[in-house]
């Protein structure tokens, strides 16, 4: 029985590593690129060719040039992916795709969509939103989204409990240079 459990477990964390590998290398795109299709490129080139992940990313990139609406892609998604959980990697990198396809660049309308498609949504919707922040920068981000934290960022890291979001790009910026 432990082995059986053991050897269901590893998949899901292939798909874990996978999944953060393709988020970062995106977002590291997204910092000097202003072209969505390198972004995604990228994120892929840093998972294996032949993994589930691949397979979920070519399938909505298809599905997308083929579709009329997000939603013809995302009923795709459920068909093909929805018999996983609803905090699995899989469909979730699908939704944060879909929002970031067909959102146009356009950070209110991709986050939304994002969140439309379902499952974990806080993950999909922040997802999508800091790729299309890295790529857009502030600007790209509505003064009615962001005016209302007030340049505030609360975290429970200790030490970092209060702190301007500014301030931390800052930081942030400072490391990778």
């Amino acid at each position: 029985m432990i082995e059986g459990i053991h050897f269901r477990a590893i998949p899901g964390l292939f798909s874990l590593h996978s999944y953060q590998m393709f988020i970062a290398a995106a977002i590291s795109a997204a910092l000097v690129s202003n072209d969505l299709e390198k972004v995604i490129d990228a994120g892929l080139s840093q998972v294996p060719e032949k993994s589930r992940l691949t397979e979920v990313v070519r399938n909505v990139l298809i599905w997308s040039k083929k579709a009329n609406s997000w939603q013809g892609v995302w009923q795709r998604v459920i068909e093909r992916y929805g018999e996983y959980h609803i905090v699995h990697t899989l469909p979730n990198l699908a939704f944060v795709l879909i929002g970031l396809i067909w959102g146009k660049l356009d950070f209110k309308k991709t986050v939304s969509i994002a969140v439309m498609c379902g499952y974990d949504t806080d993950c999909t919707g922040a997802t999508a939103g800091s790729i299309l922040g890295a790529l857009k920068g502030t600007k790209g981000i509505p003064g009615g989204m962001s005016r209302p934290l007030n340049d505030r960022i609360k975290s429970a890291v200790f030490g970092y409990s209060d702190g301007r979001i500014n301030d931390l790009a800052k930081r942030t910026f400072e490391l990778v240079k």
